[in-house]
């Protein structure tokens, strides 16, 4: 059961460091990403209304068209990655909660409890804001937010 904890340990630091080489790209690349959806597809309502279609139109409309799948598609990779890691990071403190330390020796709890505080200190998430995570749900609202009313 040591071992667990020392791959707890592990990669708790290991993800504090990633984050710490990525952080700032990262969010910089979801900030550029959620903003070019919504205008894509803004240009693209707008090219599609017009009443008068001109050769620029069509080409505009079908450059949009174009780009907001892919554009669409890094975002969710994004957000999903970084779901995925928030995800498993929970998951592995709450399998440390759920082990069987209360049965165990005094030195064994103390160092479960030492991991489990680790783990909690060190709320390392990629965030917007101080209460937006970027996860699936920044994602779920950047497509509601460009969905056409």
């Amino acid at each position: 059961m040591s071992f667990f904890i020392i791959i707890c340990i592990f990669l708790h630091r290991k993800y504090d460091e990633f984050l710490s080489i990525f952080r700032q790209t990262m969010l910089l690349q979801v900030f550029v990403l959620s903003y070019s959806i919504i205008l894509l597809k803004f240009i693209l309502i707008t090219c599609l209304m017009e009443e008068d279609i001109t050769q620029y139109m069509v080409l505009t409309s079908v450059k949009a068209s174009f780009a907001i799948p892919f554009c669409i598609l890094q975002m969710y990779m994004s957000c999903f990655v970084f779901n995925i890691l928030e995800t498993k990071k929970d998951l592995i403190t709450f399998g440390l909660y759920s082990s069987n330390w209360t049965e165990m020796d005094m030195k064994f709890k103390k160092l479960i409890l030492l991991t489990m505080r680790m783990a909690n200190a060190h709320q390392n998430k990629l965030q917007i804001t101080r209460t937006r995570i970027i996860n699936m749900e920044i994602f779920y609202q950047v497509c509601f937010i460009s969905l056409p009313s």
